[in-house]
């Protein structure tokens, strides 16, 4: 089983988890619906990132992050 997290970032400052999706589709919305409301655009200083996160899995790399980036 996968779920999506939607990320909220700042470089070197924010790394906070904003929302947990069952499918790519909701949690790619909800970061759009996300953006637009917090005036977040792709040249700022803070973003939105969506990882795949497989449950029940040991993820032993901190520095990678947990799953992959989609």
């Amino acid at each position: 089983m996968e779920v999506y997290l939607v990320y909220y970032m700042e470089a070197y400052e924010v790394n906070e988890v904003i929302g947990v999706f069952g499918d790519y589709v909701k949690a790619r919305e909800f970061e759009l619906d996300y953006c637009n409301k917090n005036g977040i655009k792709e040249d700022s200083y803070g973003w939105c990132v969506i990882r795949k996160v497989e449950v029940n899995k040991i993820y032993d790399d901190v520095f990678a992050g947990i799953g992959e980036e989609v």
